[in-house]
């Protein structure tokens, strides 16, 4: 970078007085930084201290200059005069210059520092403890592999002091291992004085982070560390730094400007411009970062304006792609800013205005008025009359017109208000202001016709069983100051008796589209579609036609390719939601192999052939495998769901998560969360590997051989299913529970955690058995932090089931709050083995099980002659059939099977 001001020539002149011998560079780079250390030693001797001066050249040093004690180091400009670190490299920490005791560095370059695999080493070009920095360019200064903290600063690090007049550009963090670094230009760590950041361009730097942590401040990062001491930026313009360039799994912030823990509000930024800096991971705070209130004037701070007077937008730099950030005639920064004491000149060495410009530079270009615009814009139809109106960006201008053609001058008309047309008419117009110089001369012309109406393309209809979907092109909206379509659509049994119009898409340019829903399979239609302009004179045009639904069949499997199973299903599922009421999706029979979990919503019913007809299995083994997730009341019933396996922490449900809806006549096996030996994701915590439900009801299914296994020493509950801080009442009804596990945690068969949410869970007319956990509750777990009575168990049958926790009951558990009210709402149940029989009628009967089911060996839990469960239960009012679809005798057994009646149900 090298910039040629006049002002920079005379201070060279000054610098060269304040020497008659200045220093020229040495031998060698030991020479050379020999003989500088010795004239500043000298000078620090000195009282008061001196000016040690270096002449025109590149300075190259094999170690940093210690300036202290007041001494000043001058040289002859920027350009002029280089101090090059050569002593850097990957495995030396070599900055160029540390300043104490209030010395100051003037009118040079300060390049090649760097900062290597050192902790807490700040400052690649300089370490300010305690001076200025003034009429310098601090660039190409590294760190690399650094564990500094944010705020360490890379160009400069500042403590106490001023840096003022400078160029800080290109200065870059190249890889980070360990703390989230901060500060590409400037970085400010625990200030330790008062900071002033003076008129200054900070250009071009990068806080790069490659680790797992995050880059911040690519201009300035600021750490305060809740340090009472002010830092104040003023007339500087930050521009095109970069925040966590190559990423890191922690989003980066602050492009421009990143601060950290200002409690105080210790900050200020004034008439400065923070544009075109940016980040990563995070759109909002690409050009600041800063969470304190401060005093601000600056541009295009992307995510919000902030402070008094500040102003949000394009600074219109000259030049900005090639690095000149000078303001270009219009730019809004020109005389907005606050004048204040000390204010002194810009970068250019000249003076700013008595209203000064935002930024580092003060314009002092010829002002131009903004061109007025019109609206509506030139080339209109209009009929029978128009308004037009002007307006200018530029603040207070006068804007005068012309309707005959001629160019306006100063005398012609003043625009007060809209213009109204009635005949085809040229606008011309021209806006002045005292000043400034007058804008372009604009015109815009407007035709009196009549309106048009819209013109329609192509129309297609593309039915289903109970569905359409309508699409169409739009040629054009028509004039009369027409620009978007309003769509009409009437529907019937014939073109006689269609319905009325309803409005099924608004605002429509060139295209449309939308669903029919609630119509009968097998069924011709009629219709008629209008569009309709927004025109002065509103015109319309139409279409008719008819269709015919198609027949309602069962979806088939497409054999080999998952991905176009479910797209199949999923696009069924998507159009029956939008029906009203909504519709049901058939699967036939099959194995209906799947890529990616189904999303059933919004009251669709899922329904297959049967649990041994239609198998829903999952194919993916990913991180997020689910077979399903029902939400919106919607419904899955008649299939089997099976081969979910999940990996990640959070993600329960690896066969199916139930946010609100109902699971019916399924059956739900061979689902899995997390890994007995996968050493992946930590999977931790998990609800339900089968099932894990928010709110609804599961009946009349088998939940068999599902684990819950955790990784990396969590824990994993419900192998069955689970249930945590469930949203609504929960309800399972005639469902059998065997095989399932939760190796890793409580509740093998079910396992309910309700917090503080106190929602009702009623298990029904259920068996379960042969369910494992390593921890309590091999059948059932539930806890919660509460006294409510949250759980009901009624007519249920709990045998056999293994719990590692040592327990005596390791079919249920449930914490001692509970157990007044869950006996007080249970009723006809049976354990076995069970050291207390809880609820009204309940029965614990010692021993074995087994020898009260047909063959629990080979998953038959029917109740053979003289079992234990025959008659325990209690008959209510809405008691439903058994799971042979039995109903159920007055005197009920307990468990999901009145007999042994029906076919053996066997899952592997």
């Amino acid at each position: 970078m090298r910039l040629q001001h006049a002002f920079l020539a005379a201070l060279a002149c000054a610098a060269a007085l304040a020497s008659a011998d200045p220093i020229r560079p040495g031998a060698s780079p030991a020479a050379t930084r020999q003989a500088i250390q010795a004239a500043i030693d000298a000078a620090a001797a000195q009282s008061p201290a001196g000016t040690v001066t270096l002449g025109a050249g590149t300075f190259e040093i094999d170690a940093q200059l210690m300036i202290t004690n007041g001494v000043a180091l001058v040289g002859q400009g920027w350009d002029d005069t280089i101090i090059k670190q050569v002593a850097a490299t990957a495995t030396a920490n070599t900055r160029v210059v540390t300043l104490d005791g209030g010395a100051t560095v003037r009118n040079v370059t300060l390049t090649g520092g760097r900062i290597t695999g050192t902790n807490n080493q700040f400052g690649g070009g300089a370490f300010i403890k305690d001076g200025t920095i003034s009429w310098c360019c601090i660039t190409n200064n590294t760190v690399f592999d650094n564990n500094t903290k944010f705020g360490g600063g890379i160009g400069i690090y500042q403590g106490k002091g001023q840096v003022d007049h400078s160029i800080i550009a290109n200065n870059s963090a190249e890889t980070r291992n360990g703390n989230s670094l901060g500060g590409g230009g400037i970085g400010i760590y625990m200030p330790y004085g008062p900071i002033t950041i003076d008129t200054c361009l900070i250009e071009g730097n990068r806080s790069v982070y490659t680790g797992n942590k995050t880059g911040r401040g690519g201009g300035i990062g600021i750490e305060f560390m809740y340090r009472a001491n002010a830092v104040t930026i003023r007339n500087t313009t930050i521009v095109g730094n970069t925040a966590g360039e190559d990423g890191g799994a922690d989003p980066s912030s602050g492009g421009g400007v990143c601060t950290q823990n200002d409690s105080g509000k210790k900050l200020v930024m004034l008439n400065c411009i923070v544009a075109g800096n940016t980040t990563k991971n995070s759109d909002a705070t690409m050009n600041l970062n800063h969470s304190g209130g401060v005093d601000y004037c600056v541009f295009d701070i992307l995510a919000d304006k902030f402070g008094v007077n500040s102003q949000y937008g394009d600074p219109r730099f000259a030049d900005a792609p090639n690095k000149n950030y000078h303001l270009a005639s219009g730019s809004p920064a020109i005389n907005a800013g606050t004048a204040y004491a000390g204010i002194g000149d810009d970068l250019d060495g000249a003076a700013f205005a008595a209203t000064p410009s935002i930024g580092c530079y003060e314009y002092f270009g010829v002002l131009v008025v903004d061109d007025p615009t019109f609206s509506p814009a030139s080339g209109v139809t209009f009929s029978p009359t128009l308004d037009v109106v002007l307006t200018c960006g530029t603040d207070a201008a006068t804007i005068r017109y012309t309707l005959d053609g001629t160019d306006p001058t100063e005398s012609s008309a003043e625009y007060t208000g809209p213009i109204t047309l009635s005949a085809t008419t040229t606008i011309r117009a021209r806006a002045y202001k005292a000043g400034m110089a007058a804008s372009d001369v604009v015109g815009a012309t407007y035709t009196l016709g009549a309106s048009t109406p819209p013109e329609l393309g192509d129309i297609t209809v593309t039915p289903r069983a109970t569905a359409a979907t309508v699409s169409g092109e739009i040629l054009s909206v028509g004039n009369n100051l027409a620009t978007a379509c309003d769509v009409w659509f009437a529907i019937g049994a014939s073109a006689a008796t269609l319905g009325e119009p309803a409005l099924v898409a608004s605002g429509a340019t060139t295209s449309f589209e939308f669903a029919v829903p609630g119509l009968a399979p097998e069924t011709t239609y009629c219709y008629e579609l209008t569009v309709s302009n927004n025109a002065q004179v509103v015109r319309s045009a139409s279409a008719s036609g008819q269709f015919t639904t198609t027949a309602k069949q069962a979806l088939q499997p497409v054999v080999g390719d998952p991905a176009a199973t479910r797209s199949r299903i999923q696009e069924e599922i998507d159009a029956a939601a939008v029906q009203s009421p909504a519709g049901t999706v058939a699967l036939g029979e099959g194995v209906f192999e799947i890529d990616a979990q189904l999303m059933v919503t919004n009251g669709v019913t899922l329904a297959g052939q049967g649990w041994e007809k239609t198998v829903v299995r999952q194919t993916v083994a990913g991180s997020n495998a689910r077979c399903a997730t029902v939400s919106g009341g919607a419904k899955i019933e008649g299939v089997t769901i099976t081969g979910g396996h999940t990996r990640a922490k959070f993600e329960d449900g690896a066969g199916v998560l139930v946010e609100n809806g109902t699971i019916s006549w399924c059956c739900i096996t061979n689902n899995q969360t997390g890994d007995a030996t996968w050493a992946g994701v930590t999977v931790n915590n998990i609800y339900g590997a089968g099932v894990r439900i928010k709110s609804g009801s599961i009946d009349h299914t088998i939940i068999a051989l599902n684990a819950a296994y955790a990784n990396g020493g969590g824990a994993s509950h419900g192998g069955g299913l689970g249930i945590l801080n469930p949203t609504g009442p929960v309800l399972v009804d005639t469902c059998l529970f065997y095989g399932n596990r939760a190796p890793n945690g409580n509740g093998g068969a079910i396992c309910a955690d309700f917090g503080n949410y106190h929602q009702l869970l009623t298990v029904r007319n259920t068996t379960i058995a042969t369910n494992t956990a390593s921890g309590s509750g091999g059948g059932v777990y539930v806890t919660q932090f509460g006294t409510t009575p949250d759980f009901a168990l009624v007519n249920s049958l709990l045998a056999d089931n293994v719990s590692g926790s040592g327990g005596a009951d390791p079919n249920l558990s449930i914490p001692s709050s509970l157990a007044s009210g869950y006996a007080a709402q249970s009723f006809g149940n049976l354990f076995a083995n069970g050291t207390a029989a809880l609820g009204e009628g309940s029965r614990s009967v010692q021993g074995s099980g087994a020898a009260w089911f047909v063959n629990a060996a080979k998953g038959n839990y029917r109740l053979p002659s003289g079992s234990a469960a025959i008659g325990v239960g209690k008959w209510y009012a809405d008691i439903a059939e058994d799971l042979d679809r039995i109903p159920r005798r007055k005197k009920p057994a307990a468990g999901c099977f009145e007999s042994r009646m029906g076919t053996v149900m066997v899952v592997r």
